[in-house]
C-alpha cells in the first residue's frame, strides 16, 4: 500500500523577496511492484519514469529505504541506494524510479529563489555532481518530517520557516556527504590533532611543525589541510592568532606592544598590519570600538 504525505505551496512577493521560497515538501513509500510514481501529485510534478520531466525548480530527494535509478540529461544513469540524495535542477531533464522488486521510502522538498541560484554560481550544489551518499540520519529524517508540519499548518511566515529548515537540509546534506569520505581516512584524527596543537601553541606554532606534530609529510598536510578546511594552514594559524588577539584587545588592559609579544609577532607594527588586513581594522581601533560604554 502506498503512503503518501505532500503539500505543494504558494508564495508571495514578500516571500520572494526572501530570497528563497519552498514550492514543495512530502514523503512517500512505495512498495514492491505498485506504481510509480503514485496519483495524487499535481501535473506539473506528475510524470512518467520513461519519459523524464523537467522541473522549474530546484528539489531534494532522499531515499531512506529501498534501491532505484536515476538518469540525468547527460545520459547517465546512476544506481540509487539507501542512504543516497539526489538534486534535481530547474530546466534540467531527468527520470528516476524504485525497483520493482524493492519500492523506496522517499522525501523531497522543492525550493528556488537567489539563494539557491547563488549555491550554484558559487559550486556548493553542481548539475554535475547531482547524486551524495549520506547515510541514514535520523536528524535529516526530522527535518523534512518538521517542514511537513509547517507545511501543513501554513501559519503566518511558514515560508521563512521552511525555507530555514530547506537550508538546513542541504547543508546536512554537504556536511555529511563529505565527512563520510574524510572518516575513512582518519583525516578527521589528523585535523582535530592540527588544530589543537594550533590552539594551544598559537604563539610560537608554524606550518611546519604542525605538519611534524601529527607526523604526516609537509606537502601532503598542506593539501590535505586546505582541501578538508578551506583554509591554507598558514591562513588559518593567523585567523586564530588574530582571535586571540581580538579576546586580549576586549578583556584585558594590555598594551598592543604586549599584545603582540604574547601572540609572537616580531614587532607591534607587523601585528597592527597583520591585524588590520584581516579584520579591516587596527587593534586600537578595534579595542576601541569594542568596548565602547554608554
Amino acid at each position: 500500500m502506498q503512503l503518501l504525505h505532500h503539500k505543494y505551496l504558494v508564495a508571495s512577493p514578500e516571500d520572494r523577496n526572501w530570497g528563497l521560497i519552498v514550492s514543495c515538501v512530502g514523503t512517500q513509500a512505495i512498495a514492491p511492484g505498485e506504481q510509480y510514481p503514485p496519483a495524487g501529485h499535481p501535473s506539473s510534478h506528475l510524470f512518467n519514469p520513461q519519459r523524464g520531466r523537467v522541473l522549474d525548480e530546484y528539489q531534494l530527494v532522499y531515499i531512506t529505504q529501498g534501491r532505484g535509478m536515476f538518469r540525468t540529461e547527460s545520459g547517465d544513469e546512476f544506481e540509487i541506494n539507501e542512504g543516497d540524495m539526489f538534486l534535481l535542477f530547474p530546466g534540467k531533464w531527468h527520470s528516476y524510479s524504485p525497483l520493482a522488486e524493492t519500492g523506496w521510502t522517499e522525501y523531497w522538498i522543492g525550493f528556488n529563489g537567489g539563494i539557491a541560484s547563488q549555491w550554484q554560481a558559487q559550486g556548493f550544489i553542481s548539475s554535475d555532481r547531482q547524486l551524495n551518499h549520506v547515510g541514514i540520519r535520523g536528524d535529516i529524517i526530522e527535518l523534512f518530517r518538521e517542514a511537513m508540519t509547517v507545511a501543513d499548518r501554513q501559519e503566518s511566515g511558514y515560508q521563512q520557516m521552511l525555507c530555514g529548515i530547506a537550508c538546513h537540509i542541504i547543508s546536512a546534506c554537504l556536511y555529511y556527504e563529505k565527512n563520510i569520505a574524510y572518516r575513512e581516512d582518519k583525516v578527521l584524527e589528523i585535523i582535530g590533532s592540527a588544530r589543537a596543537f594550533i590552539s594551544k601553541n598559537v604563539n610560537t606554532v608554524t606550518p611546519k611543525s604542525v605538519a611534524d606534530k601529527v607526523n604526516v609529510g609537509y606537502s601532503k598536510m598542506r593539501k590535505l589541510f586546505k582541501t578538508y578546511t578551506g583554509l591554507s594552514l598558514g591562513q588559518y594559524i593567523l585567523q586564530v592568532r588574530t582571535n586571540k588577539a581580538k579576546n586580549l584587545l576586549c578583556e584585558t588592559s594590555m598594551s598592543i606592544a604586549e599584545i603582540a609579544s604574547e601572540l609572537g609577532y616580531d614587532n607591534e607594527e607587523y601585528f597592527s598590519t597583520s591585524f588590520k588586513r584581516i579584520t579591516g581594522e587596527k587593534p586600537t581601533g578595534y579595542r576601541k570600538k569594542m568596548t565602547k560604554t554608554i
